[in-house]
């Protein structure tokens, strides 16, 4: 499968919200087959010129993920995220992605539809 490398931004990870993600495997992590689901995306705030939000993703307990940057494919768009675990149930961790982008009319649009 051919793969679409892409800068991860609020417009381009709503087409992912509750579909699955898999953790592309890298030869220095002991990850293999991890699938997570990227439950929601907040509402973004802005700060001096800057857009920030949080995208929150959910994977099974048996296999967390340690705080770092992982590469994540859905369908043939792979993009890079820092995930931190933020919560653990006896079925799941839970883990968020906090993202900045620089605000123009085409992110405000987004927003203001969204």
């Amino acid at each position: 499968m051919t793969a679409n490398y892409t800068t991860p931004s609020y417009r381009n990870l709503q087409d992912h919200i509750g579909r699955e993600l898999a953790v592309v495997p890298e030869p220095c992590r002991l990850v293999t087959g991890a699938v997570l689901v990227l439950e929601n995306l907040s509402t973004p705030w802005e700060h001096d010129g800057v857009s920030h939000f949080e995208a929150r993703l959910t994977g099974p307990a048996g296999q967390e993920l340690l705080p770092d940057f992982y590469r994540l494919r859905g369908g043939g768009v792979v993009f890079s995220l820092h995930l931190e675990p933020i919560a653990r149930d006896l079925r799941f961790v839970h883990y968020v992605a906090t993202l900045s982008e620089a605000v123009t009319h085409a992110a405000l649009e987004v927003q203001l539809a969204g």
